[in-house]
């Protein structure tokens, strides 16, 4: 019977920005209350602030960056298309606002909570090792 054991190798940069935008569609889904089976045709905008920490062996990585944009709905011939639109155009509507912090002190527990794959020792029938990638399933509060 194959044995595995995990692995708390250190997240790579495409393992955080996956952390980073996992943890904001779900505060799209569960504080901005935007339903995937609804169409919003009048248009949307977004305002985000990101700041990073992370360590580099060592060296202390901050990053701080804000995004901010609209889209808004037009006809185009028999089409609807959404195209840029003022930013502040859709502020008097109903708007909701999420605020989501992540502070990861662990990348197992991180690559669980953001629905990542884990890297997993396992050992087969003849006891060779390798290391392979497991998925967990999340805590079910988080969800």
């Amino acid at each position: 019977m194959p044995t595995e054991q995990i692995l708390p190798l250190a997240l790579s940069g495409a393992e955080i920005k996956k952390a980073i935008l996992d943890k904001v569609a779900r505060a799209l889904n569960r504080d901005c209350h935007l339903n995937d089976n609804i169409a919003y045709g009048d248009g949307f905008s977004f305002k985000i602030h990101i700041e990073v920490k992370a360590a580099d062996l060592g060296r202390k990585i901050e990053g701080e960056s804000d995004i901010e944009g609209a889209m808004k709905a037009e006809i185009q011939g028999e089409n609807q298309v959404l195209v840029p639109g003022d930013p502040h155009e859709y502020e008097s509507l109903d708007a909701a606002e999420a605020n989501i912090e992540m502070t990861s002190s662990d990348p197992t527990t991180t690559r669980i909570e953001t629905g990542q794959a884990v890297p997993t020792r396992v050992t087969d029938k003849q006891g060779r090792d390798s290391i392979q990638s497991a998925k967990y399933r999340r805590d079910a509060k988080e969800k």
